[in-house]
């Protein structure tokens, strides 16, 4: 579930690699089959059950089918991939049957019925032990009926299942042979088989990533014979490579767009997407000193929202009332608090710190997180609340919540933090039941009505009913005082104007439909 990683390694590397372009010429021939794109961070696993930062998610989409994927265009339509038929018999029955000939490399033939069985069903295991396992708890079995065709059955109606499940990173098919050939039960850099339109053909670490035109694919034509992803985990130094010539497509920072927009790069594009994630502060309920709800609710009503919105997003993005972006059923439409001082320090003083306290705040080490950990700690400071900001590289910062690494979960007290998510809301939401603690739910925030109305919600066919439950959910949140909703970040991308990129409406990349430009 991982955001936009910045990773002090993973920029050093990527400079390094900048360099040995900027000194040899670049990586690949400048012949317009070959494409130089940044990637916002290296990979360290690229198993769909375990993926994390968004760069694994990229390769992951690239060379394993799912059996319906999202069309780049305005609406988040969805389309049949793998498949060549779905029919939708009832709400927990769904009949594919996949197109024949889709080959896996390796030698290990068709991909067939009993593949999407495993790559399924193996979420389910509890030895396993997949994050993800929640996209597929409504699962019952995938029963398979001939070479192609099977049946997935659930064990109760799962609104979501194609939105959240099917057509994102956990749908993705896996080669069964190749896992029960090798003995592997986790996929980590080696992906052992795939069946996508690109090969995953070099990865050299901190480096480059190499992806390269599958001959054996049949599908929608791919634009590229070769795609090199150069990791570079902050928007600053890939703005300043896609300047020089040696990258062709590269995110950039929000704050850089109205010196983009003032200052056009020549024959490039900058498109501007509103993206669905959400940005917030959280507070560990959990922790010692945070535990004390006025406390938190100190720090609510201190923290200037609008503040950030304009002096690191330049009003370009919407205030947030939740974690459910406008346009998206669940948005709540309603006016949140105003920063208020005099309340932030009457709440404080109730906390038991009247004459202030000390707290920390961490944060991923780019630009933009770090500017608006800045103005938090300066209206704190109005308030009495002195804040030590701890800015991390990705690798640090996306451990520093998760119970598997270790005990520091404890220490976190404030934290500045960002999620993509998906058209529907339950992608927003799901990661902050109580048994999400310790894996995404870093807040460490339980509710019952919360956790109550998740699940209810995902069996809910009324689309009025089940907004009403996410808006609920949001307002619960607030009420228990572990966030501050901050916004939904836009995502600007830059690209020659040689190249029609492949985007889905909120400017995440799908590299397998990027193209040369007519």
């Amino acid at each position: 579930m991982n955001w936009l990683p910045i990773t002090r390694r993973g920029a050093l590397a990527g400079g390094a690699s900048l360099a040995a372009l900027a000194a040899s010429g670049r990586v690949i021939a400048d012949d317009g089959n070959n494409l130089v794109v940044r990637g916002k961070g290296d990979i360290q696993i690229i198993d769909p059950a375990f993926r994390g930062i968004q760069p694994e998610g990229d390769v992951i989409d690239s060379i394993w089918l799912n059996l319906i994927s999202f069309e780049d265009t305005a609406n988040w339509e969805w389309k049949l991939s793998a498949l060549e038929s779905l029919d939708i018999i009832d709400n927990t029955h769904f009949r594919f049957k996949l197109k024949p000939g889709i080959l896996w490399t390796g030698g290990y033939g068709e991909t067939t019925a009993e593949d999407v069985k495993f790559s399924f069903e193996r979420f389910l295991n509890p030895e396993l032990g997949s994050p993800y396992i929640s996209d597929f708890a409504a699962l019952d079995h995938v029963a398979v009926e001939d070479t192609h065709t099977g049946v997935i059955v659930l064990k109760e109606p799962y609104v979501p299942f194609f939105t959240l499940t099917l057509a994102w990173y956990s749908g993705a098919i896996i080669c069964k042979a190749a896992m029960e050939a090798t003995g592997t039960m986790k996929i980590t850099t080696d992906p052992l088989a795939t069946n996508g339109p690109l090969l995953f053909t070099e990865w050299v670490p901190g480096q480059r990533i190499i992806l390269e035109k599958n001959p054996d694919w049949t599908g929608e034509p791919v634009g590229y014979d070769r795609i090199t992803i150069i990791p570079i985990g902050d928007n600053k130094p890939a703005e300043l490579a896609f300047a020089a010539g040696e990258v062709d497509f590269t995110e950039v920072d929000v704050t850089s767009i109205p010196d983009i927009q003032a200052n056009p790069i020549e024959n490039s594009t900058l498109e501007v997407l509103s993206d669905i994630g959400y940005t917030w502060l959280g507070m560990n309920v959990d922790n010692a000193v945070t535990s004390n709800k006025k406390l938190r609710q100190a720090v609510q009503a201190a923290v200037d929202v609008d503040q950030i919105l304009e002096a690191v997003y330049f009003g370009m993005t919407p205030k947030a009332t939740g974690l459910v972006a406008p346009g998206l059923p669940g948005h709540r439409d309603v006016e949140m608090p105003a920063h208020d001082i005099e309340k932030a320090r009457a709440l404080l003083a109730e906390a038991g710190y009247p004459d202030g306290i000390t707290l920390t705040l961490d944060c991923l080490n780019r630009t933009d997180r770090v500017a608006a950990a800045q103005i938090i700690q300066a209206n704190l400071a109005e308030a009495g609340i002195t804040v030590e900001i701890q800015p991390h590289d990705g690798g640090t910062f996306w451990s520093l919540g998760s119970e598997a690494d270790g005990e520091q979960w404890k220490d976190i007290q404030l934290i500045l933090n960002g999620y993509v998510s998906t058209p529907d809301p339950a992608a927003a939401q799901m990661w902050f039941t109580g048994d999400q603690a310790g894996l995404w739910n870093w807040e460490r925030f339980s509710n019952p009505e919360y956790d109550e109305l998740m699940a209810a919600s995902n069996s809910e066919m009324d689309e009025a009913r089940r907004a009403a439950m996410f808006e609920r959910m949001q307002e619960i949140m607030y009420e228990e005082a572990a966030y501050v909703f901050i916004t939904h970040e836009p995502r600007a991308v830059l690209y020659r104007n040689t190249v029609d990129p492949g985007l889905l409406p909120n400017g995440r990349v799908q590299y397998r439909r990027f193209k040369p430009a007519m």
